[in-house]
C-alpha cells in the first residue's frame, strides 16, 4: 500500500497526465526529473490546505490531512488510490505550468488553467467518493497520528 508522505509521481500515473513537453524523448515516458521533490511536496501541501479548508470535520476525524490521505490509500481500492494519484499529478502539473508561465511567457497560462481545472475535477471526485465509501470511513476511524504527543503541553501562539 503506502502512505501519503511516501506517495511519488510514477510513470504509470504521469503518462496520462504529463503532456508531451515533459516526456523523455529517449524512453517515450514521463521524465521523472522534470518535477522536483519540492514541487511535489508543495502540491501535497496545497491539497492538504484545501482539504482542511473545505472539509474541516473530516480532517478532525482523521487527526489531520496526512492521516486522511493515508486512510484513502490504505483502504486499498484501486479507484480510490488512482484518484489520489491523479489528484496529486494534476496539482503538480498545475503548479509546474504556473511557475513556468511566471518565469517565461503567458502562453503557459492556458496550460496552467487547464491543469487547475483538471485538478479541481479530480479533487472533487475523490472527496465525493471518500465521503460515501464505508470502508474508507471505517479506515479513517482507525488512523493514529504518529506526531501526536501523549503528554499534554501548553502551546504559546504569539
Amino acid at each position: 500500500m503506502g502512505s501519503w508522505a511516501d506517495l511519488t509521481l510514477d510513470n504509470d500515473v504521469m503518462d496520462g497526465i504529463a503532456p508531451v513537453d515533459l516526456r523523455d524523448p529517449n524512453f517515450d515516458s514521463y521524465d521523472t526529473d522534470a518535477i522536483s521533490a519540492n514541487m511535489r511536496d508543495e502540491a501535497k501541501g496545497y491539497i492538504e490546505m484545501k482539504s482542511m479548508r473545505e472539509f474541516p470535520e473530516m480532517m478532525r476525524d482523521a487527526d489531520g490531512p496526512g492521516e486522511f490521505f493515508d486512510a484513502a490509500i490504505d483502504v486499498g481500492k484501486t479507484h480510490l488510490t488512482g484518484a489520489v494519484n491523479r489528484t496529486l499529478g494534476y496539482c503538480v502539473m498545475w503548479q509546474y505550468y504556473e511557475q513556468q508561465a511566471l518565469a517565461s511567457n503567458s502562453m503557459l497560462v492556458n496550460r496552467s488553467a487547464m491543469m487547475y481545472d483538471r485538478f479541481e475535477m479530480a479533487f472533487n471526485a475523490l472527496i465525493k467518493q471518500l465521503r460515501i465509501d464505508s470502508d474508507f470511513l471505517t479506515q479513517l476511524e482507525t488512523t493514529v497520528d504518529d506526531d501526536m504527543d501523549t503528554h499534554s503541553r501548553d502551546t504559546w501562539v504569539g
